[in-house]
């Protein structure tokens, strides 16, 4: 396989589909969707701000709303003006203050966690009360298929142990009969920026730990989970800022950029949109020892800008995005609906690369605490 795979994979053209500027994942602050609206009478206008990894889905039926001229209870017009930022930057500008947003949806649950952390050291309460699932999209380790099923992708369940082993055997990949491909090459994003690079060190640490839920600051200070985490963390080559950028490099640049990536499910879907038959598949692969789901929660934000006209009207929104019809349409942009109730149907398929009886293992998302014990692990295996 050797030189002419590395070939065929870079081959794939879908850099443009994937592509996103490095920084904190996603922020489009200067964009014409930032200029709110003039005040009108009749409507009620909010502000929604959210995570980039769903921009398509929620422009989309964001402008199908607008245009429908919903009303809320009192009988106002609710227009909803949509601004992409990263999942950070969802919480970061709410609590400075310089985004008055009157909901947010970041990428996942973790970054709501934090954010009521610091508006309640603040204020006493918490800054997003309650919130709901808008989809859901699995955190998945991306291989070139020829790859994936030279450690057992296919036949038996493989995950981060599989991985383990090729970053600590010096023979790499001749472990597995494929001497040409050298060493194992492996990529995930800055968990100190990026949702997806979080994800992936907390479930080294889970995998290292033996456990898939109740995570103590214990278990990542004991010292072969930090042996294992040093030993995987050192076959990490590049740590974009940004889930996008390094899923486009890898997409574009092949086999010798990296072999797999840690990326969201949807992105492998993506890929598939190429009718190149030369084109060398990417599949997902949902770790046997366990994964988190991005839940992409959205809530109502309780700050002084908010108020029961605006959650009025919000409730309003929410209910859209949340019906039927929109859930449905999920699945276009390679997302799970957040609804049980919507079954699962292609692209979100085997000849897509993914599989939608997986996963089969899910993570607890730890406390605060012990995300903020995971990262300081981070710092110190990247200075080893």
């Amino acid at each position: 396989m050797g030189a002419m795979f590395d070939r065929m994979i870079r081959l794939l053209w879908l850099v443009s589909l994937l592509v996103l500027p490095s920084g904190c994942e996603r922020k489009d602050a200067e964009t014409t969707r930032d200029v709110i609206p003039r005040k009108k009478a009749g409507v009620i206008d909010l502000v929604f701000t959210y995570a980039w990894e769903k921009e398509e889905w929620v422009e989309a039926v964001t402008a199908d709303f607008n245009r429908r001229a919903m009303k809320d209870g009192a009988g106002k017009i609710v227009r909803v003006t949509s601004l992409v930022r990263g999942s950070t930057d969802c919480l970061d500008e709410l609590i400075s203050g310089t985004t008055e947003a009157h909901l947010t949806s970041p990428v996942s649950s973790a970054f709501i966690e934090r954010g009521n952390a610091e508006w309640r050291a603040k204020t006493g309460r918490d800054l997003i009360p309650s919130t709901e699932s808008l989809l859901r999209s699995p955190i998945v380790i991306a291989m070139w298929q020829p790859m994936a099923e030279a450690i057992g992708w296919g036949r038996q369940p493989v995950g981060w142990a599989e991985i383990h082993g090729l970053v600590t055997d010096p023979q790499g990949w001749a472990t597995r009969g494929v001497p040409v491909w050298g060493k194992f090459l492996f990529g995930h994003t800055n968990p100190r920026s990026s949702s997806s690079g979080q994800c992936s060190l907390f479930a080294e640490v889970y995998a290292a730990a033996g456990k898939r839920a109740g995570l103590t600051i214990a278990d990542v200070e004991r010292p072969e989970v930090a042996s294992f985490v040093s030993d995987i963390e050192a076959a990490v080559l590049h740590t974009e800022n940004s889930t996008g950028a390094l899923a486009g490099k890898m997409f574009t640049k092949g086999a010798s950029y990296v072999h797999a990536a840690v990326l969201y499910e949807s992105m492998i879907v993506g890929t598939y949109a190429s009718k190149d038959p030369s084109r060398v598949p990417i599949v997902a692969i949902y770790a046997k020892e366990g994964t988190f789901v991005g839940d992409h929660p959205v809530g109502i934000v309780d700050a002084k800008w908010v108020t029961a006209e605006h959650r009025d009207a919000a409730r309003t929104y929410l209910d859209f995005l949340l019906a039927r019809e929109q859930q449905e349409k999920l699945m276009a942009y390679g997302f799970r609906p957040a609804r049980a109730d919507v079954p699962l149907v292609a692209p979100l398929d085997a000849a897509h690369g993914v599989n939608p009886n997986e996963p089969q293992t899910t993570l607890e998302m730890p406390s605060v605490e012990v995300m903020d014990a995971m990262l300081k692990l981070w710092d110190k295996s990247r200075t080893r």
